[in-house]
Order: C-alpha cells, then structure tokens, then sequence
C-alpha cells in the first residue's frame, strides 16, 4: 500500500462524501471495536485516488456487516427486498475502507447488457456487492440525506439462485429496492452498473 494518510486529511478531502468510523458508529450504533477501529486507521486509499474521486465516490468507513444486520440497524421499510436473498443475504466482510460511486459507472446507462457494461470498467474498478451499495448508500441517506440512485436501477456482482445479477435503486420512492433481472437484460435510461474503486491492500 501506498503512503498512509490521516483520517482528518481524508475526511478534509472528501467533505460530505466522507462517511467514516464516527459517522457509521453514530447511524448504524456499532460497539466501539478497538481492534476494527485501528484497522481503519491503516488503511485509507492514497491522497492522489482521494482527490480524483472526491466528487464522484463515497469514502466508506465499511464495518463488513451483512445483509439481513444491515436492513435490522436502519428503519423498517426502509430496504424492500423484491427478489430472492440466497448467499450473499447473510454473508460478511473484512471491515475496510471502500470508494463507492454514487452515480452509475461511466456510459453503462444506455441498454447495455451484463458483458457489455463489465467492459466500461477500468483496471482500478470493480463491481461492489449488494452489501457494500445498499451500506453506502444508508449511511449516506442517514448521515447526509440525499437520496442516490432516485430514479434508477444498478447492477451489482451478485446473483439470486438462477445466476440472475441482483440490482438496487429507486430509493426516491420511500425505500432503496432491491430486485433482480437475467443478465443479458437491457433496458435504456433504467438499469446501469453499480462501480467501486478495488480497495486498498
């Protein structure tokens, strides 16, 4: 990893794209882990990634936790689940920093299909999970309360258990809806590709 920078460097950075440790312990009422706290302390993306995503991505303090733990620290009603939850439903992470775009990746929003969209993606990007989008985007609506990704659909890298790519979006109408649809689905204006930048090591 490159050199290390201080979190309020970071936070001075990014402004109100920061979401870190103070605002995830705050919104989502996590026990103050001293070991995952530190943790965070170690690995923030470099200051030059920082400032070419600072109007583009979250910086999100990520705890890691699942799913279903999620959807029980927000309000109810708050994340509508439309399609079947299989693995990713109740499957954890290593707590991280990660730079999730609030927007749909580049040129993916034209009725590109699954393959299509996956080739937009530079060599720094990948497509984050159910978990890590819906994260970022409660901690921001409850920290910041801005609704991302209002109007529209993104796909992310997990599947239901026919293989179809799970997808998010429309929060603007009360709540963040999670659905599905087959991976070589196109439909103009509506359904783009979830982006994160890979995270650091």
């Amino acid at each position: 990893m490159s050199q290390i920078i201080s979190i309020d460097h970071a936070r001075e950075i990014m402004g109100k794209n920061f979401l870190g440790v103070a605002e995830a312990l705050r919104s989502f009422k996590f026990w103050q882990d001293r070991e995952v706290l530190m943790a965070f302390e170690r690995t923030l993306p470099t200051e030059a990634e920082l400032v070419s995503c600072k109007d583009t991505h979250l910086l999100v303090a990520d705890f890691g936790i699942s799913f279903i733990d999620l959807c029980s620290r927000v309000r109810r009603g708050l994340i509508q689940v439309l399609c079947d939850p299989y693995e990713w439903f109740k499957s954890i992470e290593v707590p991280q920093w990660r730079l999730i775009r609030k927007t749909e990746a580049p040129r993916s929003f034209v009725g590109s299909n699954w393959l299509e969209q996956q080739a937009l993606l530079t060599e720094n990007d990948i497509v984050p999970s159910v978990r890590q989008m819906a994260y970022a985007i409660m901690l921001n609506y409850m920290e910041n309360k801005e609704f991302l990704f209002e109007h529209i659909y993104v796909r992310t890298s997990d599947v239901d258990s026919n293989g179809n790519h799970v997808l998010l979006g429309h929060f603007g109408r009360g709540s963040l809806n999670v659905e599905m649809y087959w991976p070589a689905y196109r439909y103009k204006s509506l359904i783009g590709l979830a982006s994160a930048k890979k995270p650091s090591l």
